[in-house]
């Protein structure tokens, strides 16, 4: 799962700016004055493989369109590093 927000990073660039205006630096042989960053919102997810593998036993054991929100949970569960129990802080 890919969240966060685009963010336009050049002051030259008008908030109205079209894709015409975007291309134009590079129809003009130039470098472009700005550049679009993804700044992501999500923290990190470290997870024990034994927790992951409970959560998606779980997941794996709903009916289909069950919980609303079970394509949410796997989309963090990929994104996770997952460690081995011995490795987890106990802060974690």
């Amino acid at each position: 799962m890919v969240s966060g927000i685009a963010r336009n990073t050049a002051e030259s660039l008008p908030p109205h700016a079209t894709g015409d205006d975007l291309d134009a630096p590079a129809r003009a042989g130039s470098q472009p004055k700005w550049r679009i960053e993804l700044v992501s919102e999500e923290p990190a997810i470290t997870i024990s493989s034994r927790d992951f593998k409970r959560l998606d036993q779980l997941l794996d054991s709903l009916p289909p369109n069950s919980y609303a929100g079970a394509d949410l949970l796997r989309a963090e569960l990929e994104r996770a590093q997952v460690l081995d129990p011995k490795q987890m802080s106990p802060k974690s």
